[in-house]
């Protein structure tokens, strides 16, 4: 199938809390239901996409960050589970992500950070604008 592309932006909606909470119950499905749910869903084909890796990218010409969501394949799959359980996500694919085809601020052009390099970087951030 090849490499599949998400984002999510960075923001009330799509806060880190909330992309955590969609990618953890994405990826360990089975452990949010019960053992007959699980089974009916697999039988049903209703299961989601492979697993998603999550990493974060920085818009520096908009001053915006993405969550940066990719898997093999089922990526049809992932966009199901999100509206039927995270429905006030809003995830681009590459079909609709603004920067996907931007010649000019081209979106693999970003920086990428893991969680934990994102999260320091927020906080060297905020102590330069404390000694402003």
């Amino acid at each position: 199938m090849g490499w599949r592309n998400a984002f999510i932006k960075i923001d009330s909606n799509g806060s880190i809390k909330n992309i955590k909470k969609f990618i953890d119950h994405h990826n360990n499905w089975t452990q949010h239901f019960s053992e007959e749910q699980a089974k009916k869903m697999w039988d049903d084909e209703e299961i989601p996409g492979e697993d998603l890796e999550f990493k974060i990218i920085h818009n520096k010409e908009k001053e915006d960050y993405w969550g940066y969501l990719g898997s093999g394949g089922g990526m049809g799959c992932s966009f199901e589970w999100k509206e039927k359980y995270f429905p006030d996500l809003i995830m681009y694919d590459s079909s609709d992500f603004p920067y996907y085809n931007d010649d000019k601020n081209h979106w693999t052009d970003w920086p990428i950070y893991t969680l934990e390099e994102y999260r320091k970087l927020l906080k060297k951030e905020k102590k330069e604008r404390m000694k402003s």
